[in-house]
């Protein structure tokens, strides 16, 4: 196949879990929806292409996919010159050797492409991290006060429409950090961790690889580094960095929605605290 398909998405606007349950159950697929985005990433075991199955952030559910093309340019001009149109222009993903594009053909139908950007290589330190940075209007220390308030966590985090009704946290190395997350439909996701390291007004750094005693989890995934920065004029440029053991749990993270599920959480986060000056 000349331009062959390297990617799906089914995003379905209702009971996203009973649509998930279908696909499992006709098609044998293992599906993994174990995360903040309850996004149900579709393992491919080796065959075919992997995908995912979610809910979209507005209008009616669709499915999708994604066929790769050598010049996103030069395709979305044929398609332009045979009927087609261009809905998303090409653009890059961040921190992946890929850009992507999407059109509609003819008849109405919106489809995407993939260009690689470049061979694989091993992994540099920046292919392991995801980062999202955002200045709020506030001293270091409101926003500091802000994040580390288990009392405010309901208010802002996680994305829209998700609550934090547990929030446990002792800030000192080895101390916990414990969240329950609960989305609109009353799905709750519970994770648990320790931090590393606690400077006032600063940094936070916290990591799911210890449970609280410094045990070891059996399945550990991120290490996280919150940082304050002040950047003038009494505010302050709030930093958070994912760091991942492998590039598979990076990309994982990053189709889960990392950045705009850390982004609509830093929008709340500033709304609240804007609220506490």
């Amino acid at each position: 196949m000349a331009n062959p398909v390297v990617h799906f998405e089914i995003m379905v606007n209702g009971d996203v879990d009973a649509a998930r349950r279908f696909y499992a159950e006709a098609f044998g697929w293992k599906i993994d929806a174990n995360n903040p985005m309850n996004y149900g990433l579709v393992d491919n075991e080796g065959q075919g292409i992997g995908g995912g199955i979610g809910t979209p952030m507005h209008g009616p559910g669709y499915a999708t996919f994604y066929m790769e093309v050598d010049d996103l340019e030069q395709a979305l001009e044929t398609i332009g010159r045979l009927g087609g149109k261009t809905i998303m222009p090409p653009m890059d993903v961040p921190a992946q050797p890929i850009a992507i594009a999407m059109f509609e053909d003819p008849s109405g139908i919106q489809l995407g492409l993939v260009q690689p950007k470049g061979p694989a290589t091993a992994a540099a330190p920046d292919e392991l991290e995801l980062t999202l940075s955002r200045v709020v209007d506030a001293p270091r220390e409101v926003a500091y006060a802000t994040w580390t308030d288990p009392t405010s966590f309901d208010k802002w985090w996680g994305p829209h429409g998700m609550r934090t009704p547990v929030c446990e946290m002792d800030l000192r190395p080895g101390g916990i950090l414990h969240t329950v997350m609960r989305d609109p439909s009353g799905t709750e996701y519970d994770n648990q961790g320790v931090f590393l390291e606690v400077v006032p007004n600063e940094r936070l750094v916290f990591t799911d690889a210890y449970e609280p005693g410094w045990k070891p989890a059996a399945e550990p995934f991120m290490t996280a580094i919150i940082s304050f920065e002040d950047a003038g004029d009494g505010k302050t440029r709030v930093t958070a960095r994912a760091l991942h053991r492998s590039v598979a749990d990076r990309v994982k993270h990053e189709q889960m929605g990392f950045h705009q599920g850390w982004g609509e959480s830093y929008q709340r986060f500033a709304a609240a605290v804007a609220k506490r000056r």
